[in-house]
């Protein structure tokens, strides 16, 4: 009699498949890092310039309160862990991309495999296992697959700040997957860590991972081996953990950066008015996700004018909550996967007005859960429609023709991120009033010191800005590489009568003050740029400039050791540094054959002290000066015969040789000298040299030869 067969177990594949979830991972593996390796030499653009070029915080690993921080309304602000892993990109490539691009494909790469294993392990769960679990491996490989060569994610692993979307997938999935092998049993309080600290990342990473908490009572309430009422009972202590977590992104956004951009925005377009606007963002996500073409690096979504304007969709997106709540009520998987997409756009797609009304990097994650009901939803219709033996082999087939359509969109929108001028016209061609992209045009020819072919798209987006403040200093940069001052401090000081503390427009408006010589207006700008941004190399660049023009050459020099130690890759003040030292150096030279000169004069005189102070300063300020040392060391040989001789002379003789001891820096032996002095001159009765000998030994005793010479700028 043959035995039945075993019950499946969610920890092997069928017994009778060839495609085991190590071959099914290694394959994911090569086939997305194929595709991926085409995102290598995408460029720097929009917020990557504000978030890594001219962030100070990128340039080292330690302390971590640095590297972990960012530049006040960066789009990293208020998320610790994304900023370290730009630091750390900094660490590998500099300023070369290569770096920051490696680390987003294999932040999508783990994001792929966590989203394979998440997928299976759910199909091979007590719910889902008897529709689904010969197919898990092939049906869970063929989600994260076409998710992950989906052109919809090109926008998270090339344009580079917005690593923010992967990493927050990342720990969302891994959360959840830990979540899932607790639940499997064994290595129980191993995985609750798992999932905590992944919680707890995820936290530090993206706002939307604050649904990662309820997406895990979710899934144990509607998928677990023991429904909502024993999940919460057995396991209420970890789902407290995991709540917990919430503290840590309450802290970030109460930290005041995040708030402030939300507050402002919310003033502009209101709540109700973004709500309903968000009925066609989600639309047009949905879109994209079945058909994606027409994608946009940027959008200059118009806000919804009437509850009217957007009726249908409304309907739409609302009849899809509805389904979702009574899936979710009924434990269906499909439930889950619809809550996974609404609680994970809810921060950016409710009441919340933020400054982009769309972006396609917020669909990251919740495009994995529309993809995985959709070929859930195929797998189960082609077992219905063919014969078993048939499904197979159509099944391969169709996932082949999907995945090399996705992956042709993919190498093609990757390419387009090389080419940043070709990134901004795209947009314009189907926005022309696209207040972002004119401005990210006119930036890029701004850099490239084009201004002339900035400034018609500059002047242009003044009247579409979404951020005015930033607009208004480059066109005033652009006026100012034109050599038109008036109107580019204009345009600056509009910047900050928007924003007061804006850093770009002070450092370029004290750029001009320091051009009509306004040096004490100029500093006092570069100093408030300071306090609101401690750590740029700009106006630390510029108060060393300033000194530079006034001859305070110490002072300049300390100030473009700072600036060139913000930003080693200033090739300006690196220059600015090696001027103010070459002057230095020439000023050096010059004061010091002065000092020997006239001490040598003093010397001839007579004047034996001064003539040696002078040359004590002389060495001072080059240690090894040849003339100067021949003088002191006859000052010496004249010293020593005089202290050999009676009387006044001897007195005088002990006192110049004390000198010569102590312009050497042998002070034990010029004290002893000098004391023998004041005797002397005790023993004379000349009690104003005995005073002046009483100060000698008291400027000795602290090291010095002679009071310190006046001071020069």
């Amino acid at each position: 009699m043959t035995p039945p067969p075993a019950p499946l177990d969610p920890e092997l594949p069928p017994p009778d498949s060839r495609f085991t979830p190590g071959r099914a991972s290694l394959l994911l593996i090569v086939l997305v890092g194929g595709v991926y390796a085409t995102a290598f030499g995408g460029a720097w653009l929009l917020d990557d310039f504000d978030s890594i070029l001219n962030s100070p915080n990128v340039r080292s690993l330690t302390p971590l309160r640095s590297s972990m921080g960012a530049p006040p309304g960066s789009t990293v602000t208020a998320r610790p862990l994304v900023a370290f892993t730009l630091a750390l990109s900094y660490a590998l490539s500099g300023y070369e991309t290569w770096g920051y691009h490696l680390l987003n494909i294999l932040a999508h790469l783990s994001v792929t495999l966590l989203l394979f294993g998440v997928v299976r392990r759910t199909l091979l769960s007590p719910r889902c296992r008897e529709r689904f679990g010969a197919s898990a491996t092939g049906v869970a490989f063929a989600a994260a697959l076409l998710w992950a060569l989906h052109p919809l994610g090109t926008i998270c692993v090339t344009y580079v700040i917005q690593r923010a979307e992967s990493i927050g997938a990342l720990f969302t999935l891994l959360a959840l997957y830990a979540l899932i092998r607790r639940l499997e049993g064994g290595l129980g309080w191993f995985w609750s860590l798992v999932a905590v600290l992944a919680c707890a990342a995820g936290m530090g990473s993206k706002e939307n991972v604050f649904a990662l908490p309820l997406l895990a009572l979710l899934y144990d309430g509607m998928l677990g081996p023991d429904g909502w009422r024993e999940a919460l009972r057995k396991r209420w202590g970890f789902y407290a953990l995991l709540a917990s977590t919430w503290a840590l992104l309450a802290a970030a956004m109460l930290s005041g950066a995040r708030l402030e951009m939300l507050g402002s925005r919310a003033e502009v377009t209101g709540r109700w008015t973004y709500l309903l606007t968000q009925a066609e963002v989600l639309v047009h996500y949905l879109k994209l996700v079945v058909a994606p073409w027409g994608q946009r690096f940027i959008y200059d979504w118009p806000l919804a004018a009437s509850l009217g304007q957007v009726a249908a969709q409304g309907l739409f997106v609302v009849a899809l909550l509805l389904g979702t709540a009574w899936g979710c009520a009924r434990g269906r998987a499909w439930g889950f996967a619809g809550a996974v997409f609404f609680l994970v756009l809810a921060p950016t797609s409710s009441l919340v007005p933020l400054s982009l009304v769309a972006g396609e990097q917020r669909m990251y994650l919740p495009s994995a859960a529309a993809l995985v009901l959709l070929v859930a939803a195929g797998s189960a219709l082609l077992r219905r429609l063919l014969p078993e033996r048939a499904v197979p082999a159509a099944g391969v087939a169709l996932l082949a023709v999907f995945a090399c359509a996705l992956a042709a969109l993919t190498v093609r929108r990757n390419l387009l991120f090389h080419d940043e001028v070709r990134v901004w016209e795209e947009v314009l061609e189907a926005e022309p009033e696209n207040g972002r992209a004119l401005h990210g045009l006119g930036m890029l020819y701004l850099r490239r010191k084009e201004p002339a072919e900035a400034l018609p798209y500059l002047e242009r987006g003044i009247d579409f800005a979404d951020q005015p403040v930033r607009t208004h200093n480059a066109l005033g940069a652009a006026y100012l590489l034109l050599k038109r001052e008036d109107e580019a401090r204009r345009e600056f000081e509009t910047a900050l009568e928007l924003d007061p503390d804006f850093t770009d427009a002070l450092n370029n408006l004290a750029t001009i003050q320091v051009n009509r010589e306004e040096y004490a207006r100029a500093e006092a700008t570069y100093q408030r740029s300071l306090k609101r941004m401690p750590g740029q190399a700009a106006p630390l660049m510029g108060l060393g400039f300033i000194r530079m023009r006034q001859g305070k050459l110490e002072e300049a020099i300390a100030y473009l050791k700072r600036a060139v130690a913000a930003d080693p890759a200033s090739a300006d003040a690196q220059r600015h540094l090696k001027t103010a030292q070459q002057a230095l150096t020439r000023r050096t030279f010059a004061q010091v054959e002065q000092y020997v000169q006239r001490g040598k004069a003093l010397v001839q005189q007579g004047q034996l002290d001064a003539g040696l102070q002078n040359l004590y300063y002389a060495l001072r300020l080059m240690p090894k000066q040849p003339e100067a040392l021949g003088q002191v060391e006859q000052l010496r040989v004249r010293g020593e015969a005089m202290q050999r001789k009676t009387g006044r002379q001897r007195m005088q003789g002990l006192d110049l040789l004390a000198s010569v001891h102590a312009v050497r820096g042998e002070f034990a032996e010029a004290r002893r000298l000098m004391a023998q002095a004041r005797d002397a001159a005790k023993g004379l009765g000349d009690a104003a040299r005995v005073k002046i000998q009483e100060e000698r030994l008291e400027l000795f005793g602290k090291g010095q030869a002679y009071p310190p010479p006046p001071k020069r700028n």
